[in-house]
């Protein structure tokens, strides 16, 4: 977050986008390279071994960011002076709304995203390895989308529209989902997962900018903060949910049919919100439209 006291106000998308994609690549590599080093060897300690080395990897990385944000961006930081905690309580109204939107959302999506693997196994014929490059699809859209996405909102803006937009296409790409048929490897399921990605890459773009864009200068990275606090509310709630309703709906389709099910009105719930806040902002002056 702290490229956006570097950058102008109208590339805060585009900004934000970039530095989304550069994290998705990760998530690919993940899923093309744990796969592959599991089945050649068998042993799970291996891949734990992987993520520490990454792990360390990215501590190494975060000291030399501070280091050279340090030496070269002094100059360009807001003074501090005055700024409290407590000015979190003078927060919008629409912020709040936007916290749990978005922590709808995710707990929709990321709750998918927990189960995928499993989910396309049972009821596409997957193998664990080509169930991993499967879910590569909307990661691979989200790190090429996100950017141009990004630089389109940047342009024309209405992030609350498109904003709407994503979490009603999430909600009825779910219910797609639901709705079709198991089968082996037919092209549906393909189907489902790039809209995955191109709706992922469509929310991460609009979304994140508000935050930005309805809080007062300073206390911004304070914003991004409690709103990632307030999603991980629900991004833990959302699996522990899921994985209820599957094991207590096991009996029908794996519990799969439910549990996307659930998923659906996750979004749908958050799509609610997303009208609210399309509805605020629109009467109170059009901040995000």
């Amino acid at each position: 977050m702290e490229s956006l006291s570097h950058w102008n106000l109208y590339f805060v998308s585009f900004s934000l986008a970039a530095q989304t994609s550069s994290m998705r690549i990760g998530s690919v590599a993940n899923n093309l390279l744990l796969p592959y080093v599991y089945t050649q060897t068998h042993n799970l300690a291996f891949g734990f071994w992987i993520g520490f080395g990454m792990a360390c990897l990215c501590l190494i990385a975060a000291v030399v960011f501070a280091i050279v944000e340090s030496c070269v961006l002094n100059e360009d930081r807001i003074p501090r002076s005055g700024l409290s905690l407590w000015g979190i309580f003078e927060f919008p109204r629409i912020f709040w709304f936007l916290a749990i939107f978005v922590g709808l959302y995710y707990m929709g999506m990321n709750s998918f995203n927990a189960i995928s693997s499993s989910l396309v196994q049972y009821r596409f014929g997957f193998t664990v390895r080509s169930a991993g490059y499967l879910i590569c699809i909307p990661l691979v859209i989200v790190i090429v989308g996100n950017p141009l996405f990004g630089w389109m909102i940047d342009i024309i803006r209405r992030n609350s529209v498109f904003c709407l937009i994503a979490a009603a296409g999430t909600t009825a790409n779910f219910l797609y989902l639901t709705l079709l048929p198991n089968c082996y490897q037919c092209a549906g399921i393909f189907v489902f997962f790039i809209f995955h990605g191109i709706l992922s890459s469509i929310f991460l773009a609009a979304f994140w900018p508000c935050i930005k864009l309805v809080t007062t200068q300073g206390m911004t990275t304070t914003a991004f903060g409690l709103t990632f606090c307030i999603q991980d509310v629900f991004l833990f709630t959302g699996p522990l949910v899921s994985g209820y309703v599957i094991d207590q709906t096991a009996g029908f389709n794996g519990g799969y049919f439910w549990a996307t099910v659930l998923f659906s009105i996750f979004t749908g719930a958050a799509t609610l919100f997303g009208g609210i806040v399309f509805c605020m902002d629109y009467s109170q002056g059009k901040i995000l439209f």
